[in-house]
């Protein structure tokens, strides 16, 4: 098994105010009745922290070799932390704003970015590599620049760098599938949205079981029921997780 070094940011901001919720009452109203301690009464959502999510495309055009013949992301369509791996000479930290700067904000710096060491976890491993993830948070309180963020202005360079991207690798004499990796990450955005989630809504996002996952994936399709798990993989791959 390969294990790889990888920095995640996690944006945060403090929105007080919100009625608090308990966790059980959470996930009860969204997942159904709970097993046994899974939770407690008395813990609860009070601060109103909320996350910065990316939602995944559906096909990594960076390792693709062709429109014909594409690579799907490990998780297609999920809501993630802009994040990745740890280059050959970078430190950590530098990683991680590299990737908050490819993945959500283009336009920022590394030097107006303050990030905060939080912890370190191994992932579980898929496809016989394990990711040994550095986590940063980057507050609002301490980065001036996330509180004149606007996420609709971000969407919707977002929609038109997609557009753009999608009549790039269109044309008959398209040169994308000649560039190195780092130079395809520049035309090809990795996430279709940016959204401030919830704390709580994100911790569901993180507890869901497979099925809960699916049922979230088909309700960013707009599918109603289970069923043909091969249409639910051709609209995958046709790339329509696109609004929530």
């Amino acid at each position: 098994m390969n294990v790889v070094p990888s920095s995640c940011v996690i944006c945060l901001r403090s929105r007080p105010g919100k009625s608090p919720r308990s966790f059980k009452e959470y996930f009860e109203h969204e997942y159904g009745t709970l097993r046994e301690g899974f939770c407690n009464d008395e813990e609860g959502f009070t601060s109103g922290w909320e996350v910065l999510l990316g939602q995944s495309t559906v096909v990594n055009w960076v390792r693709s070799k062709s429109a014909s013949e594409v690579v799907q992301m490990r998780y297609p369509g999920e809501f993630k932390l802009a994040g990745g791996h740890v280059e050959e000479g970078e430190t950590l930290e530098y990683a991680a704003k590299r990737e908050l700067i490819e993945e959500f904000f283009p336009d920022l710096t590394f030097e107006t970015i303050k990030l905060r060491p939080f912890s370190v976890k191994q992932t579980k491993p898929v496809r016989m590599r394990s990711h040994l993830m550095y986590n940063f948070v980057a507050l609002e309180e301490e980065n001036s620049w996330m509180k004149s963020v606007d996420i609709h202005e971000i969407n919707s360079d977002l929609r038109k760098r997609i557009a753009y991207f999608e009549e790039l690798i269109a044309l008959d004499d398209c040169d994308y599938w000649k560039k190195s990796n780092m130079e395809k990450e520049l035309l090809s955005p990795e996430v279709h949205m940016l959204r401030w989630v919830p704390l709580e809504v994100a911790m569901g996002y993180c507890l869901s079981s497979v099925r809960c996952l699916l049922l979230l994936q088909l309700s960013l399709l707009k599918i109603n029921t289970i069923g043909d798990t091969g249409n639910i993989c051709e609209c995958l791959a046709e790339e329509k997780v696109r609004t929530v």
